[in-house]
């Protein structure tokens, strides 16, 4: 076989992505390579943590088929009805990926037409849930350039690398959970819809909930939406609606969940359909080995559980029906506040907003139209700051807190976090233990730094960040790392007790800049900086 960069006259970039499963006393590493012509790097570059998150979930369906079928069956089966259609998904995410480059102000609700659209208050709901929810967000809709009227404000928030994983609303476009502003495009969301008859028109049965649907419904519902790496906000355009997932913390856990149960779910789905599989393309043999057992994984299946049609609620899925209508048929409608996994709501309203989004959106609106949209970007480098002040002070109370309890530590901020912290403090040691310690003016070992110093040091500290330029060339923090960590204690102060951290968590944030009203804005964004400093907020500080 020729060389593909000297077939296609073009270099070739491999991207290898590998995962080890199965026990400590047994286990296996796979490893997925990605074949991608140079030209189009740049352009798939910035999905890498989408292959990342990925890859285990692939690698573990690909276990299950290789149990339960022959190798080379479960491969081209694995790569026809898993890799393919992932492969074909990142494809979509880089063809439909929003400009770098910011929209008009006339294309905004920000704009002359923004209160009469949508409303000052569902505004700032809307926004203040976009930040809540780490910037991922579904907008829908009957009204595309309605519904891009609200994605381009959003998107005001959204770094240039996330425009590039963003996409505007489209009549085709289905929802894909790795995106972090999108729109579906619902025709009939707001209207009632019966049970078809005899004489509705039907064009397909719905796979999740086993009912028949038209066609033109099954790209706008949003299914797997507990699969997004971040809590989701839906935005309804025609009732003025805001809805959000749990945020973290909780969602963390949610999500854990429901993707192992998901991926136990599409291993059993594909072994039933081996067979047909096979008769499709020929094959010959079904199970491996001489018992013919088909191989099962045995745990809930969180999309196979429905009920029978003509019951009120479908719990398959995320799909879940109205209440019955006078005519005796189910009556179906597009509210996703009852959508519902296990018996729990997946998605709860937003009723109020964060003060500080008032505020903004208060100030920009009485700027001049040509000033409102640079006013908003400013805004939120100033935010961004204000969240590298927090993840700061939480990285350099972490080094106390890790004096006392090593282990909870490590649960609470996160292992990659808890190890280099203690990495820097054996460093810390080793550079005492070869220079003689220096004493203070009086004769006495220096005295450890209190933890209000800390706070100071880390907010006075916020612009002396490595700068990014951002896409109007001014530089903001990076939300793609998190700063350096801060320098490890004095030996003299790991030879003392070290002092509790701060916990009058009001007084941490008006030294920040913020009220705690607005806490949950902050930690939006401090989440992308540092993972697990929602939990560590939540906990040590006692602030939900």
């Amino acid at each position: 076989m020729a060389n593909p960069s000297t077939a296609d006259s073009c270099s070739y970039s491999n991207t290898t992505l590998s995962a080890t499963t199965g026990t400590l006393a047994m286990s296996t590493k796979f490893v997925l390579s990605f074949v991608v012509p140079l030209v189009y790097l740049q352009n798939f570059s910035g999905f890498f943590s989408v292959m990342a998150d990925h890859a285990p979930i692939l690698i573990e369906i690909l276990r299950g088929l290789r149990s339960a079928l022959k190798p080379s069956i479960a491969m081209d089966m694995f790569a026809e009805e898993h890799l393919v259609p992932f492969v074909e998904d990142i494809m979509t995410m880089e063809a439909v990926a929003m400009a770098v480059e910011g929209a008009k102000v006339s294309h905004i609700a920000l704009g002359r037409e923004g209160d009469q659209v949508f409303g000052r208050e569902f505004i700032n709901r809307a926004i203040t849930s976009h930040l809540q929810t780490n910037c991922s967000t579904v907008v829908v809709g009957n009204n595309i350039t309605i519904m891009n009227m609200m994605i381009n404000t959003l998107a005001l928030f959204l770094s240039a690398e996330d425009r590039a994983k963003s996409c505007h609303a489209r009549k085709q476009h289905r929802y894909l959970p790795d995106l972090y502003l999108q729109g579906i495009y619902t025709p009939t969301i707001g209207k009632q819809q019966s049970h078809p008859t005899s004489t509705s028109p039907v064009t397909a049965i719905d796979a999740e909930t086993g009912l028949p649907v038209r066609r033109s419904d099954r790209n706008c519902r949003l299914y797997h939406i507990l699969s997004s790496p971040f809590p989701t906000t839906i935005v309804d355009t025609v009732r003025c609606k805001v809805e959000q997932t749990e945020r973290f913390p909780k969602y963390r856990h949610l999500r854990s969940e429901y993707r192992r149960e998901q991926t136990n779910s599409v291993i059993d789905r594909s072994i039933s359909r081996a067979g047909t599989w096979i008769g499709s393309n020929g094959a010959s043999s079904l199970n491996q080995g001489n018992g013919g057992n088909s191989f099962a994984y045995h745990g809930s299946n969180p999309l196979s559980s429905q009920k029978p049609s003509g019951s009120e609620t479908h719990s398959g899925g995320f799909w879940s029906t109205g209440s019955r209508g006078s005519n005796g048929g189910s009556t179906r409608e597009n509210n996703w506040t009852g959508l519902e996994w296990k018996g729990q709501k997946v998605i709860k309203p937003v009723t109020t907003a964060a003060p500080m989004i008032e505020n903004l959106v208060r100030c920009a609106v009485g700027l001049p139209f040509e000033m409102r949209e640079g006013y908003v970007r400013q805004w939120r480098r100033g935010l961004v700051k204000r969240s590298m002040a927090l993840v700061k002070f939480v990285k350099k109370e972490g080094q106390v807190v890790h004096l006392y309890c090593n282990d909870r530590f490590s649960r609470l901020i996160g292992v990659e976090l808890a190890e280099q912290i203690e990495q820097q403090r054996q460093q810390q040691q080793l550079q005492h233990s070869s220079q003689p310690i220096k004493s203070t003016s009086k004769g006495k070992m220096p005295t450890s730094t209190p933890p209000s110093s800390l706070l100071s040091s880390a907010s006075g500290s916020v612009l002396d960040l490595e700068p990014v330029n951002d896409e109007d060339g001014s530089s903001t923090p990076s939300l793609g790392q998190a700063s350096t960590l801060p320098q490890p204690l004095s030996q003299s102060s790991q030879s003392q007790p070290p002092q509790p951290p701060l916990q009058d968590a009001t007084a941490i944030f008006q030294q920040m800049g913020f009220d705690s009203s607005d806490l949950s804005i902050v930690l939006g964004t401090a989440e992308r900086l540092l993972p697990t400093v929602t939990e560590f907020v939540r906990v040590k500080l006692a602030v939900e």
